[in-house]
Protein backbone atom coordinates (compact mmCIF):
# COMPACT_ATOMS: atom_id res chain seq x y z
CA UNK A 1 0.00 0.00 0.00
CA UNK A 2 1.24 3.86 -0.68
CA UNK A 3 0.78 5.88 2.13
CA UNK A 4 -2.22 7.98 0.48
CA UNK A 5 -4.04 4.35 0.73
CA UNK A 6 -3.23 3.97 3.99
CA UNK A 7 -4.81 7.05 5.12
CA UNK A 8 -7.80 6.28 2.74
CA UNK A 9 -8.05 3.24 4.16
CA UNK A 10 -7.80 4.60 8.14
CA UNK A 11 -10.11 7.20 7.12
CA UNK A 12 -13.18 4.70 5.62
CA UNK A 13 -12.64 2.66 9.24
CA UNK A 14 -12.24 5.79 11.57
CA UNK A 15 -16.07 5.53 12.23
CA UNK A 16 -16.20 1.82 13.42
CA UNK A 17 -12.56 2.11 15.13
CA UNK A 18 -12.86 5.23 17.10
CA UNK A 19 -15.32 3.55 19.85
CA UNK A 20 -12.46 0.74 20.22
CA UNK A 21 -9.54 3.40 20.95
CA UNK A 22 -11.38 6.47 23.07
CA UNK A 23 -9.91 6.85 26.22
CA UNK A 24 -7.26 4.02 26.20
CA UNK A 25 -3.40 4.35 26.56
CA UNK A 26 -2.12 3.69 22.87
CA UNK A 27 0.52 2.00 21.88
CA UNK A 28 1.54 2.31 18.06
CA UNK A 29 3.96 0.37 15.25
CA UNK A 30 5.66 3.31 13.48
CA UNK A 31 7.15 2.95 9.90
CA UNK A 32 8.19 6.14 8.71
CA UNK A 33 9.44 4.45 5.98
CA UNK A 34 6.96 1.79 5.00
CA UNK A 35 6.58 -1.62 6.55
CA UNK A 36 9.14 -2.97 4.10
CA UNK A 37 11.94 -0.69 6.55
CA UNK A 38 12.31 -0.45 9.66
CA UNK A 39 9.82 -0.16 12.15
CA UNK A 40 9.92 0.17 15.83
CA UNK A 41 6.85 0.66 19.02
CA UNK A 42 6.35 3.51 20.46
CA UNK A 43 4.75 3.59 23.71
CA UNK A 44 4.98 6.80 25.21
CA UNK A 45 3.78 10.21 23.76
CA UNK A 46 6.75 12.08 22.86
CA UNK A 47 6.71 16.06 21.67
CA UNK A 48 7.06 14.97 18.68
CA UNK A 49 3.15 14.35 18.53
CA UNK A 50 1.28 17.06 17.71
CA UNK A 51 -0.52 18.26 20.13
CA UNK A 52 -4.16 17.72 18.78
CA UNK A 53 -3.71 14.46 19.71
CA UNK A 54 -5.27 13.58 23.38
CA UNK A 55 -2.47 12.77 26.28
CA UNK A 56 -3.45 10.34 29.22
CA UNK A 57 -0.97 10.41 32.07
CA UNK A 58 -0.32 6.91 33.48
CA UNK A 59 1.71 6.04 36.88
CA UNK A 60 4.30 3.95 36.41
CA UNK A 61 6.98 3.15 39.15
CA UNK A 62 7.38 6.15 41.23
CA UNK A 63 6.50 8.79 38.54
CA UNK A 64 3.71 8.86 35.34
CA UNK A 65 4.44 8.69 31.74
CA UNK A 66 2.32 10.33 29.19
CA UNK A 67 0.47 8.09 26.45
CA UNK A 68 -1.45 9.08 22.99
CA UNK A 69 -5.12 8.84 23.72
CA UNK A 70 -7.09 8.81 20.34
CA UNK A 71 -10.61 10.32 20.31
CA UNK A 72 -11.35 11.76 17.05
CA UNK A 73 -10.63 11.16 13.07
CA UNK A 74 -8.22 13.79 12.97
CA UNK A 75 -6.25 12.50 15.65
CA UNK A 76 -6.11 9.26 14.31
CA UNK A 77 -5.37 10.30 10.45
CA UNK A 78 -2.41 12.75 12.29
CA UNK A 79 -1.09 9.33 14.06
CA UNK A 80 -0.92 7.63 10.44
CA UNK A 81 0.51 10.79 9.18
CA UNK A 82 3.50 10.12 11.73
CA UNK A 83 4.22 6.63 9.97
CA UNK A 84 1.72 4.47 12.46
CA UNK A 85 0.80 1.61 10.81
CA UNK A 86 -0.73 -0.73 13.77
CA UNK A 87 -2.60 0.87 17.13
CA UNK A 88 -2.26 -1.23 20.29
CA UNK A 89 -4.76 -0.44 23.59
CA UNK A 90 -4.61 -1.28 27.33
CA UNK A 91 -7.92 -2.96 28.30
CA UNK A 92 -9.01 -0.16 30.73
CA UNK A 93 -9.32 3.59 29.70
CA UNK A 94 -8.58 7.26 31.01
CA UNK A 95 -11.50 7.32 33.83
CA UNK A 96 -10.88 3.55 34.83
CA UNK A 97 -7.31 2.91 34.32
CA UNK A 98 -7.25 0.33 37.30
CA UNK A 99 -10.21 -1.19 36.68
CA UNK A 100 -10.43 -2.74 33.15
CA UNK A 101 -13.31 -3.12 31.00
CA UNK A 102 -11.69 -5.94 28.32
CA UNK A 103 -10.30 -9.45 28.18
CA UNK A 104 -8.31 -10.26 25.52
CA UNK A 105 -7.38 -14.09 24.45
CA UNK A 106 -5.34 -14.41 21.33
CA UNK A 107 -5.45 -17.86 19.80
CA UNK A 108 -2.10 -18.52 18.75
CA UNK A 109 -0.82 -21.28 16.56
CA UNK A 110 1.96 -23.24 16.31
CA UNK A 111 3.48 -23.40 12.59
CA UNK A 112 2.46 -27.05 12.31
CA UNK A 113 -1.16 -26.45 13.80
CA UNK A 114 -4.19 -27.12 10.99
CA UNK A 115 -6.53 -23.84 11.32
CA UNK A 116 -9.41 -25.98 12.00
CA UNK A 117 -7.36 -26.74 15.10
CA UNK A 118 -7.62 -22.89 15.57
CA UNK A 119 -11.26 -22.72 15.04
CA UNK A 120 -11.81 -25.21 17.04
CA UNK A 121 -10.05 -23.78 20.21
CA UNK A 122 -11.36 -20.16 19.80
CA UNK A 123 -15.58 -22.47 19.96
CA UNK A 124 -14.27 -24.08 22.90
CA UNK A 125 -12.88 -21.00 24.62
CA UNK A 126 -16.21 -19.31 23.60
CA UNK A 127 -18.01 -22.07 25.35
CA UNK A 128 -15.55 -21.94 28.58
CA UNK A 129 -16.60 -18.24 29.05
CA UNK A 130 -20.44 -19.09 28.58
CA UNK A 131 -20.54 -21.32 31.20
CA UNK A 132 -18.96 -18.57 33.44
CA UNK A 133 -21.87 -16.23 32.50
CA UNK A 134 -19.63 -14.18 30.00
CA UNK A 135 -20.35 -13.87 26.45
CA UNK A 136 -17.47 -12.93 23.73
CA UNK A 137 -16.84 -11.26 20.60
CA UNK A 138 -14.66 -12.81 17.82
CA UNK A 139 -11.80 -11.15 15.76
CA UNK A 140 -8.91 -12.34 13.19
CA UNK A 141 -5.71 -11.14 14.26
CA UNK A 142 -4.38 -10.14 11.51
CA UNK A 143 -1.49 -12.57 11.80
CA UNK A 144 -1.98 -16.22 12.26
CA UNK A 145 -4.52 -16.47 15.07
CA UNK A 146 -7.58 -15.29 16.33
CA UNK A 147 -8.70 -13.08 18.62
CA UNK A 148 -11.54 -14.09 21.73
CA UNK A 149 -12.67 -10.52 23.27
CA UNK A 150 -14.89 -10.12 26.97
CA UNK A 151 -16.47 -6.89 27.41
CA UNK A 152 -16.95 -5.98 31.20
CA UNK A 153 -18.40 -3.53 33.64
CA UNK A 154 -15.14 -1.93 34.76
CA UNK A 155 -15.14 -2.66 38.71
CA UNK A 156 -12.47 -5.77 39.22
CA UNK A 157 -9.01 -5.11 39.61
CA UNK A 158 -6.47 -5.60 37.19
CA UNK A 159 -4.56 -8.76 39.49
CA UNK A 160 -8.43 -10.14 39.42
CA UNK A 161 -8.94 -10.04 35.77
CA UNK A 162 -5.34 -11.17 35.18
CA UNK A 163 -5.89 -14.36 37.52
CA UNK A 164 -9.54 -14.70 36.07
CA UNK A 165 -8.91 -14.93 32.14
CA UNK A 166 -5.29 -17.15 33.47
CA UNK A 167 -7.72 -19.64 35.53
CA UNK A 168 -10.07 -20.01 32.09
CA UNK A 169 -7.10 -20.56 29.71
CA UNK A 170 -5.63 -23.29 32.55
CA UNK A 171 -9.09 -24.68 32.61
CA UNK A 172 -8.74 -25.68 28.63
CA UNK A 173 -5.51 -26.84 28.83
CA UNK A 174 -6.14 -29.51 31.76
CA UNK A 175 -9.34 -30.97 29.43
CA UNK A 176 -7.33 -30.60 26.07
CA UNK A 177 -3.51 -31.23 26.87
CA UNK A 178 -2.84 -32.28 23.74
CA UNK A 179 -4.35 -29.30 22.02
CA UNK A 180 -3.58 -26.06 23.78
CA UNK A 181 -0.90 -24.35 25.97
CA UNK A 182 -0.89 -21.51 28.41
CA UNK A 183 2.72 -21.00 28.97
CA UNK A 184 4.89 -18.26 26.31
CA UNK A 185 7.58 -21.43 26.21
CA UNK A 186 8.37 -22.54 22.72
CA UNK A 187 9.80 -25.58 23.89
CA UNK A 188 5.86 -26.99 25.00
CA UNK A 189 4.18 -25.36 22.02
CA UNK A 190 4.96 -27.78 18.78
CA UNK A 191 1.55 -29.32 17.59
CA UNK A 192 -0.80 -26.54 20.26
CA UNK A 193 -2.00 -23.20 20.00
CA UNK A 194 -0.74 -20.91 22.31
CA UNK A 195 -3.63 -19.50 24.52
CA UNK A 196 -1.76 -15.97 25.27
CA UNK A 197 -3.60 -14.62 28.13
CA UNK A 198 -0.94 -12.41 29.58
CA UNK A 199 -2.29 -9.24 27.87
CA UNK A 200 -4.82 -8.64 30.68
CA UNK A 201 -1.88 -7.24 32.82
CA UNK A 202 -1.16 -3.57 33.14
CA UNK A 203 0.04 -2.47 30.76
CA UNK A 204 -0.18 -4.87 28.11
CA UNK A 205 -1.76 -4.15 25.39
CA UNK A 206 -3.93 -5.55 22.28
CA UNK A 207 -4.29 -4.98 18.70
CA UNK A 208 -7.18 -2.43 17.94
CA UNK A 209 -10.46 -3.33 15.94
CA UNK A 210 -9.67 -2.36 12.37
CA UNK A 211 -6.25 -2.21 12.85
CA UNK A 212 -3.55 -2.90 10.20
CA UNK A 213 -0.54 -4.87 10.65
CA UNK A 214 2.52 -4.16 9.32
CA UNK A 215 2.94 -6.89 7.22
CA UNK A 216 2.77 -8.38 3.80
CA UNK A 217 -0.36 -7.87 2.20
CA UNK A 218 -1.71 -5.29 4.38
CA UNK A 219 -3.97 -7.72 6.91
CA UNK A 220 -6.27 -5.94 9.20
CA UNK A 221 -7.65 -6.86 12.53
CA UNK A 222 -10.75 -8.03 11.54
CA UNK A 223 -14.09 -8.28 14.16
CA UNK A 224 -16.18 -11.24 12.95
CA UNK A 225 -20.08 -12.64 13.68
CA UNK A 226 -19.61 -15.76 15.48
CA UNK A 227 -21.63 -17.03 12.53
CA UNK A 228 -18.76 -16.38 10.21
CA UNK A 229 -16.00 -18.22 11.66
CA UNK A 230 -16.69 -21.55 9.64
CA UNK A 231 -16.06 -19.23 6.83
CA UNK A 232 -12.80 -17.99 7.69
CA UNK A 233 -9.65 -19.28 6.42
CA UNK A 234 -6.87 -17.68 8.41
CA UNK A 235 -6.43 -14.97 10.14
CA UNK A 236 -4.97 -12.94 7.93
CA UNK A 237 -7.02 -13.51 4.78
CA UNK A 238 -8.78 -10.11 5.68
CA UNK A 239 -6.85 -7.53 3.63
CA UNK A 240 -7.57 -3.88 3.75
CA UNK A 241 -8.71 -3.66 0.41
CA UNK A 242 -10.82 -6.63 1.42
CA UNK A 243 -12.02 -4.89 4.39
CA UNK A 244 -12.95 -1.66 2.77
CA UNK A 245 -15.28 -3.85 0.64
CA UNK A 246 -16.60 -5.59 3.32
CA UNK A 247 -17.24 -1.69 5.24
CA UNK A 248 -19.74 -0.87 2.27
CA UNK A 249 -21.79 -4.13 1.88
CA UNK A 250 -22.17 -5.64 5.90
CA UNK A 251 -23.15 -4.37 8.89
CA UNK A 252 -20.61 -4.36 11.79
CA UNK A 253 -20.56 -7.40 13.40
CA UNK A 254 -20.04 -5.95 16.72
CA UNK A 255 -22.79 -3.90 16.58
CA UNK A 256 -24.66 -4.18 19.70
CA UNK A 257 -22.05 -4.98 21.67
CA UNK A 258 -21.71 -2.08 24.08
CA UNK A 259 -24.82 -4.21 25.91
CA UNK A 260 -21.90 -6.89 26.63
CA UNK A 261 -19.97 -4.05 28.86
CA UNK A 262 -22.43 -4.43 32.00
CA UNK A 263 -20.93 -7.93 32.09
CA UNK A 264 -19.47 -8.61 35.65
CA UNK A 265 -16.70 -11.43 36.08
CA UNK A 266 -17.62 -14.22 38.21
CA UNK A 267 -18.17 -13.30 41.97
CA UNK A 268 -15.34 -14.78 43.14
CA UNK A 269 -12.82 -12.52 41.34
CA UNK A 270 -14.45 -8.90 41.70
Amino acid sequence: MTKLEVVTYYEAVAERMLPHLTGRPLTVVRCPEGAAEECFFQKHAMDSIPALVPRVTVKEGHGSMTYAAITTAEALLTMVQLGALEFHIWGSREDHLETPDRIVFDLDPAPDVRWTDVRAGAVRLREHLTDRGLQSLLMTSGGKGLHVVVTLRPEAGWDAVKDFSRAVVEDLVRLYPGKYVATMSKAKRPGKVFIDHFRNGRGATAITPYSLRARDGAPVATPLAWEELGRTAGGGVWTARRLLRRLRSQPDPWAGADQLSRQRLPETYR
